[in-house]
């Protein structure tokens, strides 16, 4: 359990905005720094989890961000939202690894990783509605990752077409087509379902 110092300090970081908090770390504040490692450290582990098949390569790449983050902070711009920014970094770092173990697919120019599982876990699930869920977990499955990418950045980290788009590297637009398309595939499989039970 933290100490009485640690618990205040993180009391008086609620106080303060990310891009302040942002801000001190860039000036070297070790204490800002590792609010935020602490604050985002589970959105980046549950992201990372979804196209890295290897809990040790998710830690490394992990790490290797805060790392690089920290030893060139100097360089750094302020970004408009510290998650956002750190989402697509994670990504980025992600996919060098990656291509060189040569385990990206290149389609029309877009890089997209082999695999994005996207598995909802809800508790709430083993209710009456554990049919529904079991049956959208079949249907996402089927999607391509780059839609499950897109509906995990949209509806489980709350992320703007805007922020969406850079992260992908693709404007707004091509998110938006996106995510309609990943949801018009999943009408569309629940629709023959209903019209076609048998299989």
């Amino acid at each position: 359990m933290p100490g009485p110092l640690i618990l205040e300090y993180y009391n008086m970081n609620l106080r303060r905005s990310e891009i302040e908090i942002w801000d001190a770390f860039v000036e070297g504040h070790k204490a800002d720094f590792e609010y935020l490692y602490n604050t985002y450290y589970a959105h980046l582990l549950a992201y990372a989890g979804k196209f890295l098949d290897d809990p040790v390569l998710v830690q490394e790449c992990i790490q290797d961000l805060f790392v690089k983050l920290w030893h060139n902070r100097s360089n750094l711009g302020r970004p408009a939202s510290v998650k956002h920014y750190l989402l697509k970094s994670l990504r980025n770092l992600a996919y060098n690894k990656l291509s060189a173990r040569q385990r990206i697919r290149h389609i029309g120019g877009i890089e997209e990783f082999d695999s994005f599982n996207l598995v909802f876990d809800d508790p709430r699930s083993l209710t009456a509605a554990q049919p529904l869920s079991a049956a959208l977990q079949h249907k996402i499955n089927g999607l391509t990752p780059r839609q499950k990418e897109i509906i995990y950045l949209f509806y489980v980290e709350d992320l703007s077409y805007d922020e969406i788009a850079e992260i992908l590297d693709m404007n707004k637009g091509g998110a938006y087509k996106l995510l309609y398309r990943a949801l018009e595939s999943l009408r569309l499989q629940f629709f023959l379902k209903k019209r076609n039970p048998v299989g």
